[in-house]
């Protein structure tokens, strides 16, 4: 498996340009990025965010030391998956922070009820760590992730723009919205790892656990403006009553 070829391809796939247009152009971005969304409402985003963010990131990270576990005696693996095990466990860290500042206790998180839309791409995440070689997680993270920054860096920039905060309140979205300056040359040696072990995965299993982590990334996004639009009509019917 060449990663050049691969990574190519997948990054051509029509799949891949069309998550990007969608999440551009989705409506959790449209009031909040030119300031227009009521600065309660752009909070209760935020809010909206780090509880579902809270089930997320653990999930992740319990899937991500899992998979360290199984993988620890292969150094091109295990230097990958310790990586994003680390970078998670420092991201629940910001996330604790941000969760101070706008008071949201533990209890608060646990009580919430996540939403199955946004709770899909945990549970597919776990997936491809647990049901894959590292290869395909490789793959996935290089495709998906600049997708997910893209969300955070514009989230963080309007919340810098328009609604007062500031950089050091948003340590978690700035931390997922900073490119990972070295991702390639991770993923890299996860192949050249992958052909050493001759853990070969065809390109159809690659190209569809891309797509697929991919779609799920648009169904988080979704699920947080499923929710907040309900508090909306939530809250004009008790206006009007």
């Amino acid at each position: 498996m060449d990663s050049n070829v691969v990574l190519s391809a997948l990054e051509k796939e029509p799949f891949s340009q069309e998550v990007t247009t969608k999440l551009l152009n989705h409506e959790v971005l449209k009031e909040i990025r030119t300031g227009k969304l009521p600065k309660d409402q752009a909070t209760q985003l935020l809010k909206m965010l780090l509880h579902e963010q809270y089930f997320v990131c653990n999930s992740d990270l319990r899937s991500l030391t899992l998979s360290c576990e199984r993988f620890s005696k292969i150094e091109g693996y295990r230097v990958f998956l310790e990586f994003f095990r680390d970078g998670e466990a420092f991201a629940l860290g910001e996330h604790g922070k941000l969760c101070q500042l706008l008071q949201l206790t533990e209890q608060q998180l646990e009580a919430h009820m996540p939403h199955h839309k946004c709770q899909a791409y945990p549970s597919y995440f776990c997936s491809i760590l647990l049901h894959h070689p590292p290869v395909v997680a490789a793959a996935a993270f290089h495709v998906n992730f600049p997708a997910w920054g893209q969300m955070c860096r514009i989230l963080r920039d309007s919340l810098l723009e328009h609604y007062g905060y500031q950089k050091e309140d948003l340590g978690f979205l700035d931390f997922f919205a900073t490119p990972i300056s070295n991702l390639r040359e991770l993923v890299d040696n996860v192949f050249a790892a992958a052909n050493a072990e001759g853990d070969v995965v065809s390109y159809a299993q690659m190209q569809r656990s891309v797509r697929l982590l991919q779609d799920y990334e648009v169904l988080f996004w979704d699920g947080i403006w499923e929710q907040l639009s309900a508090n909306r009509t939530s809250e004009s019917g008790c206006r009007l009553s």
